[in-house]
């Protein structure tokens, strides 16, 4: 069993924890380690049966697509996802703050134009691109090599079943939405996006982070934890080590967690599965968390992100001159 942190190479003062599956709720014990000197907590070694661990009902394929099909419902739909993405049009803003929605908002931080070429890695369904559509956008592509076909949706986004190392390069913005914390080899995987992107494109990686206070006050019942999904939960410094041994550097972070980050991780303590019919996540109204409790949840979690403490963040990197 290997202690050598997968981001620095330390083999020093590594503390030991163990981790049980609790998403589906297996409850069986993974060895996980966090680095003595980066503060990566990362899986000690993963499985082999690791698509056990993948139900059909995992959330990435069973997202849920914001189809449009009536030509009002486009017409809303194009100008909330162009004020979202391009921040245009003022009917836009006042749809996008009845109906939200705070990922291409995110994605908008990156000034993204309209003719952008935009791979998004590890998009399961391909939800986050569908959205993108909306706006009218056509240089879209998904990838994910645990599909098990590629689709082909009837506006024209593909998304196809393949590791990123087959894709073409020549990306303006490559994005992963929780994805690289599933990855192992994760030096080798960022200097394939590094390869794929265009020498004045923006990658965008929402990852956990170890450096939250979910991480500090749950601990093994940190609900993102995720064991043994998630290989490497790192901290600031140990991601920061990992893109700028890539080539990269950090333009900027912004700490987006939610109330996710609560109620996960208070069932977790009450031994409770995150897809047992008893969750949250299942039975939103038959679950142990007054409506109270979740807004205090909410409001928490905009503090913590406020101070940088929230349990996930998206980061947009650029590449070194």
């Amino acid at each position: 069993m290997s202690q050598v942190c997968g981001i620095c190479d330390n083999r020093k003062n590594n503390a030991h924890i163990v981790a049980r599956e609790m998403m589906i709720g297996t409850r069986i014990q993974f060895d996980y380690f966090v680095c003595g000197n980066c503060g990566c907590l990362q899986i000690q070694d993963p499985p082999n049966n690791l698509d056990e661990f993948y139900p059909n009902t995992y959330y990435s394929f069973n997202q849920k697509l914001l189809t449009k099909n009536t030509k009002i419902q486009k017409w809303i739909a194009y100008l909330r996802t162009n004020y979202a993405l391009f921040n245009k049009g003022i009917i836009g803003a006042i749809l996008h703050s009845i109906h939200a929605n705070p990922v291409l908002r995110l994605i908008a931080k990156t000034k993204i134009k309209h003719s952008a070429k935009v791979l998004d890695v590890g998009c399961g369904s391909g939800n986050i691109l569908y959205s993108m559509t909306h706006s009218g956008m056509k240089n879209l592509k998904g990838i994910d090599p645990y599909l098990k076909e590629s689709i082909h949706y009837d506006n024209g986004l593909v998304i196809e079943k393949k590791e990123l190392s087959e894709e073409e390069p020549g990306w303006d913005l490559i994005m992963l939405h929780h994805v690289l914390e599933h990855m192992d080899n994760q030096l080798n995987q960022m200097k394939l996006i590094y390869e794929k992107l265009n020498k004045d494109g923006i990658c965008l990686i929402r990852i956990p982070t170890v450096s939250s206070y979910a991480w500090e006050k749950y601990q093994t019942n940190w609900v993102s934890l995720d064991a043994p999904r998630h290989f490497y939960l790192h901290s600031k410094k140990s991601f920061e080590m990992l893109v700028e041994k890539a080539g990269f550097y950090i333009d900027h972070i912004q700490f987006d967690s939610t109330e996710f980050q609560f109620w996960g991780s208070e069932q977790y303590v009450m031994d409770l599965p995150l897809m047992d019919s008893k969750s949250y996540l299942m039975n939103p109204n038959e679950s142990i968390f007054s409506k109270d409790q979740i807004v205090n949840f909410k409001l928490q979690s905009r503090k913590l992100n406020q101070k940088e403490k929230g349990d996930q963040f998206v980061a947009y990197l650029k590449k070194k001159r």
